[in-house]
């Protein structure tokens, strides 16, 4: 995590979205206190509720391209 700490702090991303970043790898990681604490920065910087919920399946929601690039296509083979 503080690798990925380290890379956020200079991205450029929007706060917000910043926080769902690392609110999926906590996921990812399995710790309930960090998803907590994720979740509550998260709805802090204003990020929805909406957003929050849908964060498990992100790739198969709408808003979830508002990024530009290309969308995730899986994992390469």
């Amino acid at each position: 995590m503080n690798a990925l700490e380290a890379y956020l702090a200079d991205c450029g991303l929007e706060p917000a979205l910043k926080e769902l970043v690392k609110l999926r790898a906590s996921q990812i990681n399995g710790c309930a206190y960090c998803v907590d604490m994720h979740t509550l920065d998260a709805r802090a910087a204003g990020e929805t509720e909406q957003r929050l919920y849908a964060l498990p399946v992100w790739q198969e929601t709408p808003f979830s391209r508002s990024v530009s690039g290309p969308p995730y296509s899986g994992p390469r083979r």
